[in-house]
């Protein structure tokens, strides 16, 4: 765990420059980040995603992974999954 976590602070880890966020909206999660689409790669949290209403009681399964100022790639995250309320 790194040491801002042990304070309770919720910063990227050292050298890293952004989140990329992959998602996939319907019943089943993804089996690999090919079924996913690229949303963002935002810098700073929180980011939010807004829906529209065609949207709503579906499920959103989420893959991240960090990117370092180098451009390298970190590993793929667990699926964390959502349902979009209306």
């Amino acid at each position: 765990m790194c040491e801002d976590a042990k304070r309770g602070r919720r910063g990227k880890p050292a050298g890293v420059v952004a989140c990329e966020i992959w998602r996939k909206i319907g019943d089943a999660p993804p089996a690999d980040r090919s079924e996913c689409e690229y949303v963002a790669s935002p810098s700073r949290s929180p980011y939010r995603i807004a829906y529209s209403g065609e949207v709503a009681g579906q499920t959103v399964h989420y893959v991240l992974r960090w990117r370092t100022v180098r451009g390298e790639a970190g590993p793929i995250s667990e699926t964390q999954s959502a349902t979009v309320t209306g």
